[in-house]
């Protein structure tokens, strides 16, 4: 079980692949889907286009709930660290439960990004770095949604 922002994730493994894969609930807003599942598929579509490394992402239903599937692509050793600790970083009076999300803007997320480099084993030119992966890849702009892979040490 995962937990990031208000609703639980699941990583769920199916006997015939190695790697699990997040089962993330799409966020219900007055009877309806908000779409966040939708836009992680595109993104993840988006981002492959453009040769830029990213999470595959399927879309799923699981127990009558619609959602993404995102496969865990974390190198062994590595860990998922979510964009909501890293703001603290940048934005000291930042709250992770703030409704409005109050200093989590575009330039807050790229010095939080800086110093972090694009996945390993990217084909990416070395100028590129963690913030433009995340603009090419993003369709939400949500620091719940927002997650970057990392060593034990902290590096990328």
């Amino acid at each position: 079980m995962e937990k990031q922002g208000r609703h639980p994730h699941r990583w769920l493994r199916h006997p015939a692949q190695k790697r699990t894969w997040l089962f993330k609930p799409a966020r219900l807003e007055r009877e309806r889907s908000a779409g966040e599942d939708v836009a992680e598929k595109l993104a993840c579509e988006i981002a492959r286009l453009l040769g830029v490394p990213a999470a595959p992402v399927d879309l799923a239903r699981r127990d009558g709930v619609r959602g993404a599937l995102v496969e865990d692509v974390r190198p062994p050793n590595w860990e998922l660290q979510a964009g909501r600790t890293l703001m603290p970083e940048v934005v000291p009076d930042y709250d992770p439960d703030d409704p409005e999300q109050r200093g989590y803007n575009v330039l807050a997320i790229r010095e939080a990004l800086q110093r972090f480099a694009p996945p390993p084993e990217s084909d990416l030119p070395p100028e590129f770095g963690a913030f433009d992966v995340f603009t090419a890849t993003s369709c939400s702009m949500r620091s719940s949604r927002m997650a970057i892979v990392t060593t034990e040490t902290g590096r990328c």
